[in-house]
């Protein structure tokens, strides 16, 4: 007999609905039953059963999109047909009638795409007898031993699986029989089951324009026959449901030529979604980030059920690894005869410039508050995957392919970035979920709380807008149009060479942050505080280092990490020593310099990388006619009296504090010439404004620039200008003191009595045991260093200097004396306190137990430079005598104590010197051994 025509099952009774078409069949009559056989036993024979829709796709509305309607009826789109496949095997039979087809697609295997073919797995490996005892175990022993471990097996398998038992069967030395190992499948990639109307596979619809196909190996379970119902009794509708863990999208029909109805209205899934969740269960040739092959993972399903009415899908697809090209790392589905209940999306991402790992995550639930119906509610929120970033400025990473460009990994202020926004509000739906900034109807740019760490070990907190950066655009011509993106919303930056009237600067509002004055370390410390500003505003940037774009093959870390970096294109800061030394507090545009960008600190360089030997790290972005003016002329007490170092400051170093240069040519870098490490009075100590005719003097008649000898090596102790400031507690104001006493001693020891080696010996000594102190409680250890050893060193360096102070002679330059005697203040505080302020021991102990001490800030200015005869027309007008010497320091100090008010300890000294006041006649010589200028906090 031919192959019977197509039927349709009908039963009104549980409303089920059947198509059934036969291939390959023949149906055959044997004692009065007929069956469906194989017509040729070589040849294959199917029976395709086709299910009516089984989804419907609904309009979702966002309750972030003030003045949405929704009026009724919503927009809906139904999906097509779904078909199940069965193979007919040689031996099979299927009884020609109601019973049987049902039956059959109880028992009979899948026909299904290459790529939803499960590898024939081999027999599981079986556990062995444990071998007798060789020694005479006893056979009831044994026996009960098999028992236990028996029933352990059976409770593991039941829970863990079998290789939890498997592994306890091993460890009990119980044989196992080996497995053979199943060839895997090779990747087939997406198809389309129904494309061949003659020859079909299962495909299922489920959801709208979205084929899932379980395995061959999947079975159906359903009931045969109606059940018996009376008048006003339900019957269950007729459904039948897959028996298996998994399935993959084999297919999404927007692949093929059917575009199918036009994508008008919000969907839980979108095009792009279904596109990728076949890649990822189907894919072929595929690689990861990595360059590995990827290999696809199906959807775990709890439950899939086909019915008339509808179908039910309880699915979650997990993705930790992806292939390139796809960011969905999540598909959860639930959906109740063909309507959507629970549908979430996620994408992997990064939030810029900071790099943090993020997913967007868009959920669409149906809700049952509106009178009107149960609406789909779809909601957009991004969580903070990755919380803590660090960053390394030590591991060189230029950002471009030329040699010479800037090094990405120093232009950046943190340390560590740590993300305090675990997870968005509910957004308003972005124009493009690839790329946005996440806003709310309550905040057009949301911020996220931030708590970084600067270069100085400090916290600083802020919030700042963030861009989402899907994972598909943070790579290749993605990342670097979304990298130049970023840059350019920077759109009017401070301008040095900008003529007056230009555009006004402004700060973006999507790539800046506030940080209203607190105090940060814009690059490494060398001493503490001393690359420290005060900072208002700060504008972000990105670079894409080609070495984070060029991972070594198989490298785990690549699709955890960002291709790119975070970069401080320039802040809105005030200059600290500035402020408090001259008194002029200005806020100022700064960026980092060119030679710090080039180079960082290095101090050694080579053939293109030039060395930093002056160690700059900001210049200034004023404009030519605003500069910031370091002006000491209004209050000269401040600065010693006798001169005033005023200058116009271009820069900052690490070494030395402000620093002022002028180009060498047109368009070069003003600091070239102090990056290099060389000093030069002239450029330094400039007339501020055109009525300033000498510029900083000398006893007000001298120039300045003239007096003093240029220096190469700005590393030498106190030849060139030292501005600083500092925050201190009493332990590390008190440290502080130590290591400038002992700096200004070593520095000119023979100008001592031999008393001031031993203080500098025991200074070293004592901060050395308070530092291993504290880091033994960093630690959390209680040893070895105890508070004995702390006050042993303590009074071995108070004794040492107790015989300094009273060996000095009488000629000794104030600024050391008054450094040495305030020492002497803060040792007689070590045990008793002060006012407000504890002890100076028990603040020692607070602070290796991690507490937080009162803190305040103190400015200083220290010079010691070289001087030199000034002449005038040939003649000389200041001639330093041997031992001529200029010495300056400047200390104000902030207060602890809330009774005390901020104190100041000025000195200034020129030491054996002569003015002659007619220079070219020399008529009249004045030789001096020493002019002095002193003032103490309170006199």
């Amino acid at each position: 007999m031919s192959t019977p025509a197509a039927l349709r099952l009908l039963r009104g009774t549980d409303l089920l609905d059947l198509t059934f078409g036969f291939a390959g069949l023949k149906v055959e009559e044997t004692g009065g039953n007929r069956r469906l056989v194989r017509a040729d036993p070589q040849a294959d024979g199917w029976i395709a059963v086709t299910f009516g829709p089984q989804h419907t796709v609904e309009q979702a509305f966002s309750d972030e999109v003030p003045g949405e309607s929704r009026a009724l009826p919503v927009g809906s789109l139904i999906s097509g047909r779904s078909v199940l496949v069965f193979d007919v095997g040689p031996q099979d039979a299927v009884p020609f009638s109601e019973d049987g087809l049902l039956d059959a697609m109880r028992r009979l295997p899948l026909r299904v795409v290459d790529a939803a073919r499960a590898p024939e797995t081999p027999a599981a490996p079986a556990l062995g007898p444990p071998p007798a005892d060789a020694g005479g175990e006893d056979a009831a022993a044994r026996a009960m031993t098999l028992v236990r471990l028996l029933r352990t097996t059976a409770e593991l398998t039941a829970r863990h699986g079998p290789e939890a038992a498997l592994a306890l069967a091993r460890a009990a030395g119980v044989p196992t029989a080996s497995a053979g190992t199943a060839a895997p499948l090779a990747a087939a990639g997406p198809q389309d089951p129904l494309a061949d109307p003659a020859r079909p596979r299962t495909g299922i619809e489920l959801p709208y324009r979205l084929y899932l196909s379980p395995s061959q190996k999947a079975r159906w379970i359903h009931r045969d026959r109606a059940p018996a119902s009376g008048p006003g009794t339900r019957v269950e509708l007729w459904h039948t449901r897959l028996d298996a863990a998994t399935v993959r999208a084999v297919w999404n029909r927007e692949r093929g030529g059917d575009p199918g109805a036009p994508y008008a209205f919000r969907q839980a899934l979108e095009p792009e979604d279904r596109r990728d969740i076949v890649d990822l269960t189907t894919g072929a040739g595929l690689l990861q980030p990595d360059g590995t092959p990827y290999v696809p993972e199906p959807v775990a399903v709890r439950l899939l059920m086909l019915s008339t009415a509808g179908g039910w899908l309880d699915g979650l697809g997990s993705w930790p690894r992806r292939p390139r090209g796809v960011s969905l790392s999540e598909w959860r589905h639930r959906a109740s005869m063909g309507r959507d209940q629970y549908v979430r999306v996620m994408r992997e991402g990064f939030l810029c410039p900071f790099g943090h790992k993020a997913v967007y995550v868009r959920v669409t639930e149906r809700k049952f508050d509106d009178v009107r119906g149960a609406y789909l509610i779809q909601r957009e929120f991004v969580v903070v995957r990755q919380p803590l970033k660090t960053y390394d400025p030590n591991t060189p990473l230029p950002a471009g392919p030329d040699p010479a460009s800037d090094l990405a990994n120093v232009l950046f202020p943190f340390t560590s970035v740590r993300l305090d926004t675990p997870q968005t509000p509910n957004l308003v739906p972005p124009a493009d979920r690839r790329k946005f900034f996440p806003a709310t109807p309550a905040e057009q740019l949301f911020h996220f709380k931030v708590t970084a760490v600067d270069h100085g070990g400090t916290a600083v907190e802020f919030r700042t807008p963030l861009l989402f950066l899907d994972e598909t655009l943070a790579t290749g011509e993605g990342l670097a149009a979304a990298v130049a993106e970023y840059n350019a919303l920077d759109r009017n930056p401070p301008n040095p060479a900008a003529a007056a009237g230009a555009v006004a600067v402004a700060h973006p509002p999507e790539a800046s942050a506030d940080l209203l004055g607190q105090s940060v370390a814009l690059a490494p410390v060398l001493r503490p505080d001393d690359t420290r500003l005060d900072v208002a505003r700060m504008v972000w940037g990105m670079a894409a280092p080609p070495a984070l774009a060029d991972p070594a093959p198989g490298d785990p870390a690549v699709s955890k990490n960002a291709p790119f970096l975070p970069q401080l294109r320039w802040a809105q800061a005030a200059v600290p020593a500035v402020g408090r030394l001259s008194g002029r507090d200005a806020t100022v545009p700064v960026a980092y310099a060119k030679r710090y960008a080039l180079s960082g600190f290095d101090t050694v360089g080579g053939p293109v990388r030039k060395a930093n030997a002056g160690q700059v790290f900001l210049s200034l972005l004023t404009p030519a006619d605003q500069p910031l003016q370091m002006d000491f002329g209004g209050q000269r007490d401040r600065s010693g009296g006798l001169t005033a170092p005023s200058m116009i400051v271009s820069g900052l170093s690490r070494l030395t504090g402000p620093v002022s240069g002028v180009p060498v040519a047109a368009g070069q870098d003003a600091l070239d010439r102090i990056a290099n490490g060389t000093f030069k009075p002239e450029e330094f100590f400039r007339p501020l404004d055109v009525l300033d005719e000498i510029g900083p003097s000398l006893l007000g008649v001298v120039p300045l620039a003239q007096v003093i000898k240029g220096v190469e090596g700005l590393g030498k102790a106190l030849k060139v200008p030292n501005f600083f400031t500092e925050t201190v507690s009493a332990v590390t104001g008190f440290l502080s003191d130590l290591g400038r006493a002992r700096q200004l001693l070593t520095h000119e020891l023979d100008r001592y009595p031999p008393a001031a080696r031993q203080v500098a010996d025991t200074a070293e000594k004592f901060a050395t045991v308070v530092a291993d102190f504290v880091a033994q409680g960093l630690a959390g250890r209680t040893g070895p260093i105890t508070m004995r050893q702390v006050d042993d060193a303590f009074n071995a360096f108070a004794a040492a200097l107790a015989n300094l102070v009273a060996a000095l002679p009488a000629g000794t330059d104030p600024g050391v004396r008054t450094l040495l005697t305030r020492v002497q203040q803060q040792i007689a505080t070590w045990t008793r306190a002060a006012g407000e302020v504890v002890a100076l021991r028990d603040a020692v102990q607070a602070a290796a137990n991690g507490f937080k001490l009162p803190e305040t800030v103190n400015a200083r200015l220290e010079w010691n430079p070289d001087i030199q005869p000034v002449l005038l027309d040939g003649s000389p007008v200041f001639l330093p005598d041997t031992g001529g010497r200029l010495s300056l320091v400047v200390d104000l100090r902030g207060s602890l104590r809330g009774d005390l008010s901020v104190g100041a300890d000025i000195s200034c000294s020129l030491e054996n010197f002569s003015l002659i006041l007619v220079p070219k006649f020399n008529a009249l010589r004045l030789s001096f051994k020493h002019v002095r200028f002193v003032a103490r906090a309170g006199r």
